[in-house]
């Protein structure tokens, strides 16, 4: 669910941005807890402090290097789905040149099967009017006109089979180029669901890599987290004390000076 997502996301910055701040805090701390302090503040708490501030530089390096095999293995997946995506733009382009062709075929043999039929029909149109010429010529002048009339009409006849044949041809191409655009637009979207599904499962393999860092980190992190703000605040509390005590001392001897002064 993309709440979800997002509040995991948000998750895994906030963790990074509070170990980032958490080992600037230490820093700042431990500016104030240098050796020649141990007196006062305990060498245990410096090397406490020191130790966190590595484990915490240590924890991003790891980090890191979580990342950078979380990255590279992402990268193949990438490469994985552009290999997919150029396969199928192949198997497209493909798919058009064997339909096209097979079209270009279907159109040959159809418009070659209607040329034998017109021709066959045109040549029974020729014969018929040559026969009809005869019998005109030998019938008696007041038949002729008659016959002619009938020779028009089967002439007509003829024609409207040549000009029908021709009509069933052209539709008939027209329903092979129709059941051909069809079929390249199921199979496009066979390959755009393949495609989708496979960069649905890129995605999910990815987000799942970098997961796994936040998984493998997220125990480490957080202890040394809880540790390390416990530390400061233990820390926090002695270099006040000791800033406490120190401006007491000056202010001790500012009077005791001032006492000097007085009594002289």
């Amino acid at each position: 669910q993309l709440w979800l997502e997002r509040a995991r996301e948000y998750r895994k910055k906030t963790v990074v941005k509070e170990r980032e701040g958490m080992k600037v805090d230490i820093r700042r701390v431990m500016e104030h807890l240098t050796e020649e302090h141990d007196w006062y503040y305990g060498q245990d708490l410096r090397l406490t402090g020191k130790g966190l501030q590595d484990e915490g530089d240590n924890l991003h390096e790891t980090r890191r290097q979580y990342d950078g095999d979380a990255k590279a293995k992402a990268r193949d997946l990438e490469d994985e789905l552009q290999a997919f995506e150029l396969e199928k733009e192949a198997q497209a382009q493909a798919e058009i040149e064997e339909v096209e062709e097979k079209m270009r075929a279907d159109r040959v043999a159809l418009l070659e099967k209607a040329e034998m039929r017109i021709q066959e029909i045109t040549r029974n149109k020729t014969r018929m009017q040559t026969q009809f010429e005869k019998e005109v010529k030998l019938a008696p002048p007041e038949d002729r006109a008659g016959m002619v009339a009938v020779q028009k009409e089967e002439v007509k006849k003829l024609d409207t089979l040549i000009e029908s044949e021709r009509t069933k041809q052209s539709e008939a191409i027209q329903k092979r180029i129709e059941a051909g655009n069809s079929d390249l637009g199921a199979r496009q979207e066979r390959r755009v669901e393949a495609l989708q599904t496979k960069k649905d499962t890129i995605g999910r393999k990815v987000k799942m890599l970098y997961d796994d860092v936040d998984i493998k980190m997220k125990k480490s992190e957080t202890n040394w987290l809880h540790r390390s703000a416990g530390w400061i605040h233990k820390a926090e509390r002695k270099v006040a004390a000791k800033e406490k005590d120190d401006k007491a001392k000056k202010e001790a001897e500012k009077e005791r000076k001032k006492r000097r002064r007085v009594r002289a």
